[in-house]
């Protein structure tokens, strides 16, 4: 098999060096630097409108990049996200549809899909990740294709602690292409890492114009630890970890404009889901809300225009997108595999698929819940029951349930919705034919400590 990888090396270099790269100063391939913003709201950054000076190096960006405005994950879970993200597939189609199984167990994706990094390190570049939360370890099966993959030791780290060792990766950089992966996880309101002094925020007139159409109530109660939750306060400190969390995003940028390699390098910053924060009297996510499935995604290619689309899109079209905006960038069957779309080619918009956590179901012995949300409508579906109709044009923050007076367009969501699932589970039946459809991994009392912290076991 060594024998076999030298020589495919071999002829990779020469094909490399025919065209620019593997010898020469520079490839031709640019870089890839994929950062993605653990829980971070779209609307709680000022590039999508939020009045708080939340996120400048990252309204910066995309001042010069395209923006998706209306992007939603399939999912506000960290995990089957970022594998929906990497593999351009839906969760129910890659098999995690949430951080832990039942008992707290991970279950790994199937091994019949590939994500994008085998790709890029199957071209020759060089492929290292660094993250920052338990959820997104190394079995779970998303560090497939890195040659570095760099999780912290405890439950989670600070993006200021994750920057320490892409850092040093980049210092390392030889001639090849790369592609970094930075997952910073701050923006977790209370439950998670310190705030600054100097980035602290305080709820004045201006929060309560945000939060009132959004009926946000001034106190909740939390489930999980029992405590009166002043949203306020806890929008006020979630605000402080982006802002935290911004800062290190403008450390790694300077890092790669001092290489001299910005020019050379495509940079997407996308966030995996939102955060509740009160809204629909939910304070973290797991949930189908719009709020928490709204995520950031900037796209910066060397010399496209910058530009923002409007149409609502999946998180899964975003790979595919980038590489039609970049077309040197290497695609090898991932487009083949991908359910996701060039959101930029001109074709007719689709309806977005959404789901809930299957751990939000099996805690609270619940139905399983799931969207499709389109320019104009979020149509939600229970399986027991219980549709919800929104008009997203009227009443962008779902307050008024209009699927009782909307019958025959309600049915009709419901009918796309139930073929969507159907077509699903076809693909995740052919992804895992010849494996083991259950195969799980070992949780250690270490680890399961951690995620209970995290708030991922109850």
């Amino acid at each position: 098999m060594k024998r076999y990888a030298g020589l495919r090396a071999i002829l990779l270099c020469s094909v490399l060096f025919a065209i620019g790269g593997c010898g020469s100063k520079k490839s031709v391939m640019p870089n890839l630097l994929l950062v993605t913003l653990d829980t971070t709201r779209a609307d709680h950054l000022g590039c999508y409108g939020y009045f708080r000076n939340t996120s400048p190096t990252i309204d910066a960006l995309a001042d010069q990049a395209v923006l998706l405005e209306k992007c939603y994950a399939p999912i506000a879970t960290t995990l089957p996200s970022h594998t929906s993200l990497l593999t351009g597939v839906y969760p129910l189609e890659h098999g995690i549809t949430a951080n832990l199984a039942g008992g707290g167990i991970p279950v790994l994706p199937s091994a019949n899909l590939h994500s994008y990094t085998m790709v890029l390190r199957e071209t020759g570049y060089r492929t290292a990740a660094f993250v920052s939360a338990l959820p997104l370890r190394t079995e779970t099966g998303i560090s497939r294709g890195f040659e570095v993959f760099e999780e912290p030791v405890t439950k989670r780290r600070s993006a200021k602690e994750t920057n320490k060792g892409a850092l040093e990766w980049l210092a390392s950089m030889d001639e090849r292409p790369f592609f970094l992966w930075v997952h910073y996880f701050d923006p977790h309101g209370r439950r998670n890492l310190e705030v600054p002094a100097d980035t602290v925020f305080f709820a004045d007139e201006s929060m309560e114009a945000f939060l009132e159409p959004r009926a946000v109530p001034l106190k909740l109660f939390a489930t999980t630890t029992g405590d009166s939750v002043n949203t306020r306060e806890l929008i006020d400190w979630y605000d402080g970890q982006i802002r935290t969390m911004d800062g290190q995003v403008g450390v790694l940028f300077d890092a790669i404009r001092s290489m001299g390699l910005w020019e050379s390098t495509v940079v997407l910053v996308v966030g995996d889901h939102g955060e509740g924060l009160g809204q629909h009297r939910v304070l973290h996510h797991e949930r189908i809300w719009g709020e928490q499935l709204h995520v950031p995604v900037i796209l910066r290619v060397p010399g496209q225009e910058p530009r923002r689309i409007g149409e609502t899109v999946s998180l899964i079209d975003v790979l595919p997108t980038l590489l039609a905006l970049e077309p040197s960038l290497p695609r090898g069957a991932f487009l083949e595999q991908a359910r996701g779309r060039d959101v930029l080619n001109g074709s007719d918009p689709l309806p977005v698929f959404g789901q809930e956590s299957d751990r939000t179901v099996a805690r609270e012995r619940d139905h399983s819940t799931y969207s499709l949300t389109t320019d104009e409508w979020r149509y939600i579906y229970r399986t027991l029951g219980n549709e919800m109709l929104y008009d997203l044009k009227e009443d962008p923050f779902e307050i008024v349930n209009l699927a009782p007076e909307r019958e025959e367009l309600t049915k009709r969501f419901r009918a796309e919705l139930e073929s969507l699932i159907r077509d699903q589970m076809e693909k995740a039946r052919f992804y895992r034919s010849g494996e083991d459809s259950s195969q799980t991994i070992e949780l250690s009392p270490e680890d399961e400590a951690s995620m209970r912290a995290l708030g991922y076991v109850d």
